[in-house]
């Protein structure tokens, strides 16, 4: 998940033309959010096409998704938002939102990892992508939040363990 740098830039490009209004074509994001996920950009490259799609989507109104949409109090929470259905208006805010609490849990937990005697939580290969993290969590949500106890954790904590069972330390 060294890769989830990468999502910045997309998530940056969102930001910034979402909140002059600009979004008009959320294909063209998805397209770009696609390609950024299977790593087929260097990181100038990515930054090229963020210019590019921002620039693209400079006309038009704004996509129909309110910041007050997406909660992240619990991990049922957290699940609600990874899982937006790609045929919904809210899906690309909804995708980056939960592409960027990943990648600001996974930064975290190898921060501290990497500064104090910590124990790894989450053991990934450098081969592993936002994406992956992002379904493993959907496939372990579909699994274990019909459990009260699991659904109403903080989210980072159903996110840790559903990382933790797919990429296990040993």
């Amino acid at each position: 998940m060294r890769r989830l740098a990468r999502f910045k830039v997309a998530a940056d490009c969102w930001a910034t033309a979402q909140a002059a209004g600009l979004l008009d074509s959320r294909t063209n994001l998805n397209l770009f959010i696609q390609e950024s996920s299977m790593h087929r950009f260097s990181y100038p490259q990515s930054l090229a096409a963020a210019a590019t799609a921002a620039v693209t989507l400079l006309s038009g109104a704004a996509l129909a998704a309110d910041p007050e949409d997406f909660h992240f109090d619990t991990t049922e929470n957290l699940y609600q938002v990874c899982s937006t259905p790609s045929d919904l208006p809210e899906h690309v805010p909804a995708a980056l939102a939960c592409r960027a609490f990943i990648e600001a849990t996974v930064q975290y937990h190898d921060q501290i990892v990497g500064r104090e005697d910590v124990k790894r939580l989450v053991c990934y290969d450098t081969t592993t992508t936002v994406e992956d993290a992002r379904q493993t969590f959907i496939s372990w949500g579909k699994k274990n939040l019909r459990q009260q106890k699991l659904k109403t954790e903080q989210p980072v904590v159903g996110l840790m363990r559903s990382l933790a069972e797919a990429y296990p330390c040993r």
